[in-house]
C-alpha cells in the first residue's frame, strides 16, 4: 500500500497576503495513520492551476489532501477541478441540503448556499460543524483523495469526528514509530553536531532540524516501533535537559503546566521584548491562574517609577546589566506577590549597541525565594529574531528553575 501523501491548499489570498501553514499540522495528524505526507504545493483560485496541481499528485501519492475552495462563492474551484480530473460526476446531496436546512432553520436553500449541496458522486462526506462546506473523500485511479474546507475550525474538528475514522478503516495501522523533540537554547548546527553521529548508526530512520528563535525541533521516523523507542531514549541522554517537550508541546503550554502542578505563580517584567513574553504567558487558556501580571518597563523612567529600579542601579550599570535584571524581577516578585519572577532586559537593535554592550546582549533575572539568578546570551540576527529569541529563553528559563530547583547563584 501506498502510504504516501500530498497535500494540496487552494486559494488566491494564500499566495497574495496569507501565509500556508497547514502541512506540518496535517503531517502530524498522518502519522497516527503511518502515513508520510511528501510534499505540498499552494495554488491560486484558478481552476487550471488545480488541475494541474492534483494531475501531479495522482501520478506520485497514495493520499491527496485538498483544503479550501469548498466554499459558495464564484472562485470556490476545487470540486469542479477534482470532478474533471478524476471524472467523477458532481451531484446534488438531499443529506447536504437537509442539513443546512436544519442548521439554519430554513424553509429552502438561498442562491448562495445551493453549491454547497455538490459532492462528488459516490463520496463519503464529512459534516461540518461549523460552516456550510462539508467534507468529502472519494477512490479514484488507485488513489484516495480528501476534499476538506480551508478555515481551520472547519476541518480540524471534521478531522476529529470523521476523517480519522475514515482514514484508519483505509490504511490499517502500521507499527512505525516516529518523534519530534522540542529543543530550546541551543543552536540548530549544535543539535546537527551531537545527533547527525547518533542517527548514522540508525540507517532506515529518516530525520530533520528545523531552526527557531533560540529553539530547535528534531523529528524523526522509522518503520520500526521497536527502533523508534531505541532511538528516543539515546536522543534524550544527548540532549538531557535541554529537550523541553514533545510533539505539539510548546514552551509557553509547558511552562503554565509545571506551575499550575505545583500551586506555583509567575509575574513578568520586560523592556526589550516589549511586552512579548507576557503575551506568549497568556496565549495559554487559563494562564490567570499562575501568571499575575506583567510590567512593560522599556524606559528607564518605567523601570524606576513602576517597578522601583533604583536610580543608582541605571546610572552606574545601566539598563542591560546583572544588576538591574536582578532588581528587575525581585521588584516584579514583590509588586505582584508571586512565587516567581522573571525578568528581561537587553539591546535588540538595530542601533544602541556598544563593543561593550552590542546589539544582541540580553540579561535574564529570574527571582524566587530562595534568591536570585541571573544569565546572560548573547544573540545575533534582526530586531524582531532577537525579541522572539529573548522571549523563548526567558520562558525556557523560568521553566527549568521550576522544574529543576536550581540553587540560587548569579551567571554572567
Amino acid at each position: 500500500m501506498n502510504r504516501t501523501a500530498f497535500f494540496i491548499a487552494t486559494g488566491s489570498e494564500l499566495i497574495n497576503f496569507k501565509v500556508n501553514q497547514y502541512a506540518p499540522l496535517f503531517s502530524e495528524k498522518l502519522k497516527d495513520h503511518g502515513i508520510h505526507l511528501k510534499g505540498e504545493i499552494t495554488v491560486g483560485d484558478d481552476l487550471a492551476d488545480i488541475k494541474k496541481a492534483l494531475i501531479f499528485a495522482l501520478k506520485n501519492y497514495g493520499l491527496i489532501i485538498s483544503c479550501g475552495g469548498l466554499g459558495p462563492t464564484f472562485d470556490d474551484l476545487t470540486r469542479r477541478a477534482f470532478s474533471e480530473v478524476l471524472g467523477i460526476k458532481l451531484v446534488r446531496s438531499k443529506k447536504i441540503a437537509s442539513f443546512l436546512k436544519r442548521k439554519y432553520r430554513l424553509a429552502a436553500l438561498p442562491p448562495n448556499m445551493t453549491d454547497q449541496r455538490l459532492v462528488m458522486k459516490g463520496a463519503e462526506l464529512f459534516q461540518n460543524d461549523n460552516g456550510t462546506a462539508f467534507g468529502q473523500a472519494v477512490s479514484a485511479k488507485g488513489r484516495t483523495i480528501i476534499l476538506l474546507p480551508g478555515p481551520r475550525n472547519e476541518w480540524e474538528p471534521m478531522w476529529g469526528k470523521s476523517v480519522k475514522k475514515f482514514l484508519a478503516g483505509k490504511f490499517r495501522s502500521k507499527k512505525t514509530g516516529s518523534e519530534r523533540f522540542k529543543i530550546a537554547d541551543m543552536k540548530e548546527m549544535e543539535v546537527q553536531k551531537i545527533l547527525n553521529p547518533l542517527m548514522e548508526r540508525h540507517k532506515n530512520a529518516g530525520y530533520t532540524v528545523l531552526a527557531g528563535p533560540n529553539i530547535c525541533e528534531f523529528s524523526f521516523r522509522t518503520a520500526e516501533k521497536k527502533q523508534a523507542l531505541k532511538i528516543k531514549k539515546e536522543i534524550q541522554r544527548a540532549l538531557r535537559e535541554k529537550i523541553y517537550g514533545y510533539g505539539t508541546e510548546t514552551l509557553e503550554g509547558n511552562l503554565g503546566k509545571a506551575l499550575r502542578k505545583r500551586g506555583k505563580t509567575l509575574a513578568a517584567a520586560e523592556s526589550c521584548t516589549g511586552g512579548l513574553l507576557s503575551s506568549l504567558i497568556t496565549d495559554v487558556p487559563g494562564s490567570s491562574d499562575y501568571f499575575k501580571g506583567g510590567v512593560n518597563a522599556y524606559s528607564n523612567a518605567a523601570k524606576m517609577e513602576v517597578l522601583g529600579v533604583k536610580k543608582a542601579t541605571l546610572k552606574k550599570s545601566g539598563s542591560v546589566s546583572v544588576e538591574c535584571a536582578s532588581e528587575m524581577a525581585e521588584r516584579a516578585r514583590t509588586l505582584f506577590k508571586t512565587d516567581y519572577a522573571v525578568s528581561v532586559t537587553g539591546i535588540a537593535g538595530p542601533g544602541g549597541g556598544t563593543p561593550q554592550k552590542p546589539v544582541g546582549l540580553v540579561y535574564f533575572g529570574l527571582a524566587s525565594e530562595g534568591g536570585t539568578l541571573v544569565f546572560k546570551k548573547n544573540f545575533r540576527g534582526g530586531r524582531k529574531f532577537i525579541k522572539n529569541c529573548s522571549a523563548n529563553t526567558a520562558l525556557f528559563l523560568a521553566l527549568k528553575l521550576i522544574k529543576c530547583g536550581e540553587g540560587v547563584r548569579r551567571k554572567a
